[in-house]
Order: C-alpha cells, then sequence, then structure tokens
C-alpha cells in the first residue's frame, strides 16, 4: 500500500465539505466509539504530522489518505485513525465523501485572503493583549529567539526550526493574551494559517523582509508599547498578504 507522502488520485477538484464533530469537545461524531487512554494521545501528533505533510506538499491537493494507511503509518486503531481525519476534516484539510477515502482539500486564492484579513484583525488584538498582560522585560527571550539565532535558522534554510520559532512565538504571545475565546477564534483558522506561512517558507522571497517586520513587533513588546505592537503586526500581516497576492499561482499549485 502506498504511504501518506506518495498516494494520488487524478488532478481533479476536490468537493468542499467538513465532517464531523470537534476534537476534545466531547462530542463525538455518530457511529465513532469515544477514545480512551493511550488511543486518544495519539490523535494530536497523527493531526499535526499529517497536517504539516500537507501545508508542505508531501501530500498534495487531491490526494486520498484512507483509514488504513494511518493505521499502517501511527500504529493505532480503525477508530482512532477516523478520529485523526475527523479532526483534519474539522480544520477544512480534508474532504471526506460517504463510503470513499478522505480526499485533501485545494484552498483558493478567496479562502486565503479571508484568512488573512480574519488575521490581521485577531492576532493584532492577541499581540496587544499579551503586551498589556505581560512585563516588558518578559519578552526578553524573543528578541535574543529572533536575533541571530533565527538568522541562522534562516540562512541554512531549515524550514523545519524555522516552524518551531514561528510556533514558539505565536504560543507565547496566545498564552500571555489571557483571552480563551480569542485564542478559539484563532486556532479555527490555523491550518490554513500554517499551509500558507510553510508555502511562503518554501519560496523564500519574504523570508528576509519578514524577519525585520517581526523583529519590529517583538522591539514593541519589549519597549511594552502595546498599541505599536498591534499596529506593527497587522502591518506584518498586510505584507504576507501583499506577498501571496504577488505569487498565489506558486503557492497554490
Amino acid at each position: 500500500m502506498a504511504s501518506l507522502r506518495t498516494r494520488r488520485k487524478p488532478d481533479s477538484a476536490a468537493p468542499r465539505g467538513r465532517t464531523g464533530g470537534r476534537p476534545g469537545s466531547g462530542l463525538t461524531p455518530k457511529g465513532v466509539t469515544p477514545l480512551k487512554g493511550r488511543e486518544r494521545q495519539l490523535v494530536e501528533p497523527a493531526v499535526r504530522a499529517i497536517a504539516d505533510r500537507i501545508a508542505s506538499r508531501a501530500i498534495n491537493p487531491g490526494n486520498r489518505i484512507s483509514e488504513q494507511e494511518i493505521c499502517d503509518e501511527f500504529q493505532m486503531s480503525r477508530s482512532t485513525a477516523r478520529e485523526v481525519l475527523t479532526a483534519l476534516a474539522h480544520r477544512g484539510l480534508v474532504v471526506r465523501p460517504p463510503n470513499r477515502s478522505a480526499t485533501v482539500t485545494r484552498f483558493t486564492a478567496e479562502e486565503v485572503y479571508e484568512t488573512f484579513n480574519i488575521r490581521e484583525v485577531l492576532e493584532g488584538l492577541c499581540f496587544r493583549l499579551a503586551v498589556e498582560n505581560e512585563p516588558p522585560e518578559s519578552w526578553q527571550d524573543l528578541v535574543d529567539l529572533y536575533g541571530a539565532p533565527m538568522q541562522d535558522i534562516i540562512g541554512r534554510g531549515d524550514h523545519s526550526a524555522q516552524l518551531k520559532t514561528i510556533d514558539y512565538l505565536i504560543q507565547r504571545v496566545r498564552a500571555a493574551s489571557g483571552n480563551r475565546t480569542l485564542c478559539a477564534m484563532l486556532e479555527s483558522i490555523d491550518a490554513r494559517s500554517r499551509y500558507i506561512i510553510c508555502r511562503t517558507l518554501i519560496l523564500r522571497g519574504r523570508l528576509e523582509t519578514g524577519l525585520a517586520e517581526v523583529r519590529g513587533v517583538i522591539a514593541a513588546m519589549r519597549r511594552g508599547d502595546a498599541a505599536e505592537t498591534e499596529r506593527l503586526r497587522r502591518e506584518n500581516i498586510r505584507g504576507q498578504k501583499d506577498f501571496f497576492r504577488r505569487h498565489q499561482d506558486l503557492i497554490l499549485n
């Protein structure tokens, strides 16, 4: 049987749609047995691994992903594999036609622009709240991290390390914001946002400009200037959107 990285279907547009309840919500989709213990602990790592492959195009839009493939690779039961597919569908990364394998979603340019617009507002607010809630000196680790270490990571072209550094920044800010509702709204678009970030990193054309912008955001955080932090983060995301507009065919295809 082909692996998740190589299995393909003909290059045709995939249908849109979502299936299943939200992972961790306590709402189990009809026909899915509730997971317990070790099995539940397997779900999120598998979801993240497959989501990152979709984002990096190790698994292409239109490819099929079967329950059996997930079982074989991640050493889990069929019921747990169904939970993984439910989570991927909830995040908009796959669609699940009845009685067929899940199919990797194709994002449209309109969906990506919607994501940018939502991110600009929500992330700007999240960064502002984080700075208001924490002392300026608490952000020194980010100043250090986005200095020489991040420059070295970009120079090596280490996409995995870049993603980990970006994830660390985002999670630090969300935790400091202290607003669960806002964080939940951001999490609802994380999969699409990560897809865009991964594709941008691969193209490399915006890495140095983006790093300079994020350094400006972090410098404002270190000064304790919440309003300027929000303004600069929103400006940073608008810059990402402009880059996407110029290169959307390469990013989406």
